[in-house]
């Protein structure tokens, strides 16, 4: 008898849908994974970037740089 699998369902989310709280996780397009909690939006020099707060500090990623941002199932 195998064990059942469990996949982990997930939700591509629209940036203007952000809620400032709540965990996500966000890929680049370079690859880049970043888990955490969203703090808001910033712009430096022209460049919208996203907040997430990790464990291990605060990440900024150019908005143009996402290729998702998703968040983890219950």
């Amino acid at each position: 008898m195998t064990a059942p699998s469990r996949s982990r369902t997930v939700a591509t989310i629209d940036i203007n849908h952000l809620r400032r709280g709540k965990t996500y996780t966000a890929r680049t397009q370079t690859g880049l994974v970043a888990i955490g909690e969203y703090l808001g939006i910033e712009v430096i020099h022209s460049e919208w970037r996203i907040l997430l707060r990790e464990r291990t500090g605060t990440r900024s990623i150019a908005i143009r740089e996402l290729e998702s941002v998703l968040t983890p199932a219950a």
